[in-house]
């Protein structure tokens, strides 16, 4: 059973996958059809990654928080193997 404390995050943590559920369409219908390594699908993704870290931190959601982490994880390694791969040519 929720604590009477607890809903106000859980009502912030259900806003929020409503809001996000607009940038999830842009992510498969737009984002997804970008290069893995395209400049702007890494923008992309770094931002909602660390849209997903803030608010999972802040409503103290450890799922989102680890998802937008493992996001700009990968964001990151595609950025630097793009990186590398200029550098190689």
């Amino acid at each position: 059973m929720m604590k009477i404390s607890e809903l106000p995050f859980a009502v912030l943590r259900f806003q929020y996958r409503l809001a996000r559920f607009p940038l999830e369409l842009i992510e498969q219908r737009v984002v997804a059809r970008m290069d893995s390594e395209a400049p702007g699908r890494l923008l992309y993704e770094r931002s909602l990654a660390s849209l997903d870290v803030t608010v999972g931190n802040l409503l103290g959601d450890s799922e989102l928080e680890e998802r937008g982490a493992a996001l700009a994880e990968r964001s990151d390694a595609l950025r630097k193997a793009a990186e590398l791969d200029a550098t190689a040519k």
